[in-house]
């Protein structure tokens, strides 16, 4: 499963669950526990999931409001993108946010 989207593609097209941060200036952290959503394949519309051997595990739809993907009523995630990376975090009311992130 790979992508033949550009970088210059911003957030859309396939990428690859590698660890998380609890902030931008931490080490990424390993990524355990995420086989089931190893991949997301981003859409304008979708979130596509699939797990670490590839198989579909389901999608989220969602509204693009800037650097936000709003998903139903009350879920949100902020994302950062540069080159390569993607960076994105449920916006929660807590201290305990960690960043999941991507590789093309």
């Amino acid at each position: 499963m790979g992508s033949c989207v550009s970088n210059s593609a911003g957030i859309y097209g396939m990428w690859e669950y590698v660890g998380s941060q609890s902030d931008l200036s931490d080490s990424i952290m390993g990524g355990f526990g995420h086989s089931k959503e190893k991949y997301w394949n981003i859409s304008e519309t979708e979130i596509s999931v699939y797990s670490d051997v590839h198989m579909y595990q389901g999608a989220m739809e969602f509204t693009r409001k800037g650097d936000t993907l709003l998903m139903g009523m009350n879920t949100k995630w902020l994302f950062l993108e540069s080159n390569d990376t993607l960076r994105v975090k449920m916006v929660l009311p807590t201290e305990d946010n960690t960043w999941r992130v991507f590789k093309r």
